[in-house]
């Protein structure tokens, strides 16, 4: 009898393949042949599931968010505690989040270059803005956040202190979680309701 084989789990064994390759070699430097000896099969294995590197690259990127929706699902949030879960899941608060940080560090110059990957890295941008506003909203609904919330300052500070403090220690400036967890802590005590 054949071995039945997961398409998607297989597809996530070379994006994870792809995430560990960048991290120690770097992207620039990521080649079909290195992917497919990373994840342990041959290029033709590879190129059953992906038309070119391009298509893994970007399957990789938006592999490395649903790894970070692993440490909570923004489908259950809601208000204050809620737009806190969802920070505190993204920023690289530990050692998984340092490495899923250090993959999303690689790909802001491979979107400059590569116009597939630019969309997905606008799109996933898009996706992190819209969950965030939602937090917002409801915070703002539930009391605990100022109306002045909702303008979208505080969506695009929050974007920036996620992308400045995971970029920090992508490139090895640590940072303790605990003066993450303070900026965050700033940012929003601007709009909290007294």
């Amino acid at each position: 009898m054949p071995k039945i084989i997961d398409h998607d789990k297989r597809r996530d064994e070379f994006a994870e393949a792809v995430c560990r390759l960048i991290v120690r070699e770097g992207a620039a430097q990521v080649t079909t042949r290195q992917i497919a000896a990373e994840a342990g099969y041959s290029t033709g294995i590879l190129a059953h599931y992906f038309a070119d590197k391009s298509e893994v690259m970007r399957y990789a990127l938006m592999y490395s968010h649903r790894e970070i929706y692993k440490f909570v699902d923004p489908g259950s949030l809601k208000g204050l505690e809620g737009l806190y879960a969802f920070m505190r899941a993204c920023l690289p608060l530990d050692e998984r989040r340092v490495f899923l940080a250090q993959v999303e560090a690689s790909y802001f110059g491979l979107a400059v270059g590569d116009g597939g990957i630019g969309r997905v890295v606008v799109k996933e941008f898009e996706a992190f803005n819209s969950i965030v506003a939602d937090l917002i909203e409801s915070a703002v609904e539930e009391g605990t956040l100022i109306p002045a919330a909702k303008d979208g300052d505080l969506v695009s500070t929050l974007r920036l202190v996620m992308d400045g403090i995971s970029f920090r220690v992508a490139v090895g400036r640590r940072l303790s979680p605990e003066a993450q967890l303070k900026m965050l802590d700033r940012v929003v005590d601007e709009y909290r309701r007294e």
